[in-house]
């Protein structure tokens, strides 16, 4: 193999193979080798540098599989979901966020000159007789590339954790990647509020984006969610939005959240989770916007141990009004203020009737019963 290495990287067959795959399979050691292996770095940066007659870079399909605390770990693109990807060491791909093409090992210093050389945009002799600079426009552009190809492959298994990944991702995304998705974890970190959060995040937030789930749980500090009620607002073409609060047990307003929402008109899928947040009281502004998204879906709301909370009517007339709904979850367990039969969790609105009994009128759309009032 090692006779088909040829002065110019891009005559290998390595190179020519992946300038034909449209995916690949990065193997892991416990530590990151392929990181800080330049031809591993070249022939991956080499693909996405490629653009089409459109002017769009392509771009691998990438699944990544390493093993860890003696189990196989698999991040498929695509399955974010399979058990595997749910203990996937994240520090592990993390180190993937900084390379440095420049810096890459190579066993042949050769090999290193030619591809870095390559990289900079000589040809021929030069590429054998020219040493290769330290710093180069294109080896930053590769070096981002790379982090964002590894940042998209980290945010499905992050949500699965509790290691607050979502500053380290923001950082890495490019923001000219234009991301329809961002699925990112704050869990545990959060300041009193959302500000330096936004901050990360708003550069990725243009009208591209369709699918946002971020995650705050157990932000023992996190108290304010204005800044982040504000600027949800602006993103007019969300159709995915889940925002994640459990265990935020300072948090008592929520009613930013809830103006935002109104301004969602395109929302489909809706996940807000206050499970113990004991100090939220007050969703009457979070109903009534409610009650503004005619296009919504699926509606899931958990409000497990509020303690606090002890009035929901207006939730449930603005549910009244959700003519597209399919799919409704309600948690209002272990909420004691609360009247005793609405105590649970309702996993269809079938069983919601039949618990809530005499004291709820109902409204009945495609085949699917909505609460339109709530009385206790």
């Amino acid at each position: 193999m090692g006779l088909d290495i040829s002065v110019d990287p891009k005559d290998s067959s390595f190179f020519k193979a992946m300038q034909l795959v449209e995916g690949v399979l990065l193997v892991l050691d416990p530590a990151g080798t392929p990181f800080t292996r330049i031809w591993c770095c070249f022939e991956e940066s080499m693909c996405m540098l490629q653009k089409d007659a459109d002017g769009i870079r392509r771009k691998l399909k990438l699944d990544i599989a390493t093993i860890h605390a003696g189990k196989p770990c698999l991040i498929a693109e695509g399955l974010p979901g399979i058990e595997a990807s749910q203990n996937f060491p994240l520090q592990l791909l993390e180190r993937g966020f900084v390379i440095d093409i420049a810096k890459g090992e190579a066993t042949q210093a050769a090999d290193k000159q030619h591809i870095l050389n390559s990289i900079a945009g000589k040809e021929g002799c030069e590429l054998d007789t020219t040493e290769p600079p330290t710093e180069h426009p294109t080896f930053d552009e590769v070096n981002k590339l790379l982090a964002n190809m590894f940042a998209e492959a980290a945010m499905p298994p992050s949500m699965l954790s509790q290691r607050c990944t979502g500053v380290a991702i923001c950082m890495a995304l490019l923001s000219e990647a234009k991301h329809s998705k961002l699925e990112l974890n704050f869990c545990r970190r959060c300041d009193e509020n959302l500000v330096s959060v936004w901050d990360s995040l708003k550069v990725h937030a243009g009208p591209e984006l369709h699918h946002l789930a971020l995650d705050f749980s157990n932000s023992k500090r996190l108290s304010d969610v204005s800044a982040l009620g504000q600027s949800l607002g602006s993103l007019s073409t969300l159709q995915h939005l889940a925002l994640i609060f459990r265990g935020c047990s300072k948090l008592s307003d929520v009613s930013a959240l809830g103006q935002s929402l109104g301004s969602l008109l395109t929302l489909q899928h809706l996940v807000l989770n206050f499970t113990k947040c004991r100090q939220v009281s007050d969703v009457s502004v979070l109903g009534q916007s409610l009650g503004s998204l005619a296009t919504l879906q699926h509606l899931d709301l958990k409000f497990c141990e509020c303690s606090q909370l002890s009035d929901v009517s207006v939730l449930g007339q603005s549910l009244g009004s959700l003519s597209a709904l399919q799919h409704l979850d309600l948690d209002f367990s272990w909420c004691p203020q609360l009247p005793a039969q609405l105590r649970h969790r309702f996993t269809s609105c079938e069983e919601f009737i039949q618990r809530a009994g005499p004291g709820l009128h109902w409204l009945r759309f495609k085949g699917v019963y909505t609460a339109c009032r709530l009385i206790g």
